[in-house]
């Protein structure tokens, strides 16, 4: 029977990135901490259509009205949100918050947790903190060859200075951030600097590769959950020189599919092809789990935290040769499965992963 150690209370919010929330209460749950994900009512489905646990209510953006050019619902929002704050100040004792979305607008709620002797933890996860010109990043990177303007816009890309000034708010504000290269360019503390180990589910059947890896058919999908950032552009066309080739079936995801129909088609999947330009994320860890080897960007900087990380290392220039190879090595592809399997038991399971974080943070 599973303890749950009811002292130590972790709040989880509250974005819902990759479906990152809901897995670190899995994990932390799994051992033996009590954990509660909410998220903003006003956030949409994922593309992947994951789960969600708990929500508080604010109004939608933006309005369905507004007076005088003004929006007469922020300040009930802003409101409602402070009473959730005073809600989860008593209730919880650990606040993790995925990237810089907080109960309060620029971040105030988080000195008044603190005010509380509560620890705060950030999840660096997405482009709003990403560093622009990230030191170690070769052309593949994904902020060179992004093509979705409108986020660039939001997520400050044409605004270094005001992107390290949130960063630095957050960073003065946490007690550690769990994070990638990548996404902590711009923190000046590396000792608050914990890498982030993302969680998958565990699959739902087990994985037969004797049976998968003898098939006749070669599946290779690629699923972008935002095609404009994960050059989805340049992937696709290399992948559709391989629909004639013999013996390969190439899936591309539909924007209507469901989540059992993602979870089939990885299943069922040899090969992902996931995306250019940084290290794998949360749908790699689900296909690593079936047994489907992952093609990503896997530069120096990765694998140095990730040395035994049984990543395909893909660039626009290699991707078309690279599945050439595999495809004439079914051998070669099958242990790279093989490892997969291992590796995502190791580092990415609820168990393992939700060990990890507890033992860093000493909860």
């Amino acid at each position: 029977m599973k303890i749950i150690n009811k002292k130590n209370k972790i709040f989880i919010g509250l974005e819902d990135i990759a479906n990152i929330p809901m897995m670190f209460k899995k994990a932390f749950e799994e051992n033996g901490l009590k954990c509660d994900y909410y998220k903003w009512s006003n956030i949409g489905e994922h593309a992947f259509g994951y789960g969600k646990d708990k929500t508080f209510f604010i109004f939608k953006q933006p309005p369905p009205f507004r007076i005088f050019g003004k929006n007469p619902f922020w300040l009930f929002s802003e409101l409602l949100a402070s009473a959730y704050l005073l809600y989860s100040i008593l209730r919880y004792d650990y606040f993790f918050f995925v990237t810089e979305s907080t109960f309060l607008s620029n971040n105030k709620d988080l000195k008044i947790i603190r005010l509380f002797k509560k620890r705060v933890i950030m999840m660096f996860t997405g482009c709003t903190v990403r560093d622009v010109n990230f030191g170690e990043a070769d052309e593949d990177y994904v902020c060179k060859k992004c093509l979705f303007t409108a986020q660039q816009i939001w997520c400050l890309c044409n605004d270094t200075k005001r992107k390290k000034k949130l960063v630095n708010r957050l960073e003065r504000l946490s007690d550690k951030i769990f994070g990638q290269d990548d996404l902590t360019g711009y923190v000046d503390d590396k000792s608050k600097l914990l890498w982030f180990y993302i969680i998958s589910d565990y699959p739902k059947n087990k994985v037969n590769l004797s049976e998968k890896y003898n098939q006749k058919e070669i599946r290779i999908i690629h699923f972008p959950s935002n095609p404009l950032v994960k050059q989805s552009h340049i992937i696709i066309p290399i992948l559709n020189k391989f629909n004639n080739h013999k013996d390969v079936k190439i899936i591309i995801k539909d924007a209507i599919w469901g989540r059992e129909r993602v979870e089939e088609e990885i299943s069922k999947a040899h090969i992902l092809v996931n995306q250019l330009g940084f290290g794998y994320n949360t749908l790699p860890v689900e296909a690593m789990s079936y047994g489907c080897v992952v093609f990503n960007s896997h530069p120096l900087w990765f694998k140095r935290n990730v040395p035994d990380a049984p990543i395909v290392h893909i660039t626009a220039e290699t991707l078309e040769h690279t599945l050439e190879h595999f495809l004439n090595n079914r051998t070669e592809l099958r242990e790279y499965a093989e490892k997969s399997i291992e590796y995502y038991f190791k580092y990415h399971s609820p168990k393992a992963a939700g060990n990890y974080y507890r033992k860093v943070l000493e909860i």
